[in-house]
């Protein structure tokens, strides 16, 4: 059953339209560096708990709401197909891979870029641009 428009906090509503048009996504947690854990992340919370409304909503302004169960985390496109997505995902998927040949090539724990408080600094981005020509293939 679709809520109405007065039923949703028109705040988070907004935040979640800004932070979708920034070309971001909503994930279900997000790390909090202070307090060293996850978070859970309220307007993944209020997406979930209105997927209806939403995803008619942005369907009337010409998007696709997209839920990825298994990523835990909403994102939209103007694709049905959802290129822009597979564009997306792959670009994500080249600089993880880069990052990896980064970590492994200074002779670290692949495992150890899963832990939070562990991860990489700000160092091993300043050198991006050289490791992308670098790794670069073709």
């Amino acid at each position: 059953m679709t809520v109405s428009f007065s039923q949703i906090n028109m705040l988070k509503s907004q935040k979640i339209y800004a932070t979708f048009v920034n070309g971001k996504v909503i994930t279900k947690q997000f790390y909090d560096i202070y307090q060293q854990s996850f978070i859970e992340n309220t307007l993944y919370t209020e997406l979930f708990n209105n997927l209806e409304h939403f995803t008619q909503l942005y369907q009337h302004i010409g998007y696709y709401l997209n839920f990825n169960v298994e990523g835990e985390f909403f994102y939209i496109s103007r694709s049905e197909v959802e290129e822009d997505a597979d564009t997306n995902a792959t670009k994500i998927q080249a600089i993880l891979l880069i990052i990896a040949r980064y970590w492994v090539d200074k002779g670290f724990d692949l495992d150890y870029l899963a832990t939070p408080v562990i991860g990489l600094n700000r160092s091993a981005f300043n050198v991006s641009a050289e490791l992308v020509d670098k790794y670069r293939c073709c």
